[in-house]
């Protein structure tokens, strides 16, 4: 009887929201993995959460968990702005890490935290969940049959968007809480990681976007790969920076794609890509991101009309976590990559750049 390989001995940082409701619970129950470590500036907090999740032991920070503990792999459930300042300490580790999203806030601190990566061996993954959809990933394989065989003709255009809704959907939330252990400060939008040569008066909304809007950026990427410049954006300031009314057409090799958002109530989730061939379309429907449940694909193709492509059942959370672990125990390579999650960064600089000089921005190799 062969035998059975050990877990892979994680170490879990972070006790906000989606650390408490969504990341360690899915990290506890993944078989072949334990949470064997958990570090938060919260100790009360952390304390009982370890308790709820089978009693891993419990630090103060990062740097001293690490100190102490030999694991695997390295977890962080903590917000983008914050990288550059903690992703460094679980890089150095050389395993394996997983970090929230977006990897930082502009394109040369997204290359610092790869490059951390990279000098001790560590390859880091970026949690962008909507890769591991299985409507996404039904998208992806069928956008990519559809383009080499040319059974749809070409690429026409593109377009993807995203209206915002209700992302929390019913999602059980059961938050650990203590009043003498606050919620750390929330981001001031613009106060950190602006381009120093974008405008004062973009930065609260450029800060915003890439904190929300990074992902659908990174699900264009994934399904149709790098555009090649930025024609044009336009956008409407207000007091919501994280989707304001946004609106870029990106280049790419014979078509054009339509980035769009701006926050509406009419949806309860309003998010998704369509790509439009010469003789027919695809479109993805993506789910509420807590609803628990795969998008929706609709295609259309010559002889066959509009038909609901049958989604296998799954989640994109549980599937990225699930992904996170099997490729850190084997060494693989990861979907989201930090590498490639800093490219976002640098069309995200591009849509900002064409935003303010209104012109034609090329995107950087």
């Amino acid at each position: 009887m062969a035998e059975q390989a050990a877990p892979l001995r994680v170490a879990f940082w972070g006790s906000g929201f989606m650390g408490q409701a969504v990341h360690l619970p899915l990290l506890v129950a993944q078989p072949g993995c334990a949470v064997v470590a958990l570090a938060s500036s919260r100790p009360s907090i952390a304390r009982r959460l370890a308790a709820r999740h089978g009693g891993p032991a419990v630090y103060g920070s990062i740097a001293e968990l690490l100190a102490a503990e030999p694991v695997d792999a390295v977890a962080v459930s903590l917000p983008g702005e914050r990288s550059l300042e903690l992703l460094p300490a679980a890089c150095a580790t050389g395993k394996p890490v997983f970090a929230e999203k977006p990897l930082a806030l502009n394109a040369a601190e997204s290359l610092a935290c790869v490059h951390a990566a990279e000098r001790t061996g560590s390859r880091l993954m970026v949690g962008y969940m909507k890769r591991y959809d299985p409507a996404s990933e039904l998208a992806k394989g069928l956008l990519d049959e559809w383009r080499a065989s040319g059974e749809l003709g070409a690429v026409v255009s593109a377009r993807v968007w995203n209206h915002h809704g209700d992302w929390i959907a019913g999602y059980p939330r059961d938050l650990l809480s203590d009043p003498s252990e606050p919620k750390p400060a929330g981001v001031t939008f613009g106060a950190y990681g602006v381009p120093a040569w974008l405008r004062a008066d973009l930065g609260k909304t450029y800060a915003g976007c890439i904190a929300n809007l990074c992902h659908d950026v990174n699900l264009l990427r994934y399904l149709l790969g790098e555009p090649t410049a930025v024609e044009s954006a336009v956008a409407t300031l207000g007091d919501f920076p994280y989707n304001p009314p946004l609106t870029a057409v990106l280049a790419y090799d014979g078509f054009h794609a339509v980035f769009s958002a701006g926050k509406v109530d009419s949806e309860p989730w309003c998010e998704g890509v369509q790509v439009l061939f010469e003789r027919g379309y695809l479109e993805l429907h993506l789910a509420a991101p807590l609803l628990r449940a795969p998008g929706r694909v609709v295609v259309k193709r010559p002889g066959r009309g509009v038909e609901e492509a049958l989604v296998p059942p799954g989640w994109s959370f549980a599937n990225q976590i699930e992904h996170f672990v099997t490729q850190a125990a084997s060494g693989g390579p990861f979907r989201s990559s930090g590498a490639d999650a800093a490219r976002d960064l640098v069309v995200f600089e591009a849509i900002f750049q064409s935003l303010q000089d209104r012109s034609r921005v090329a995107v950087s190799a």
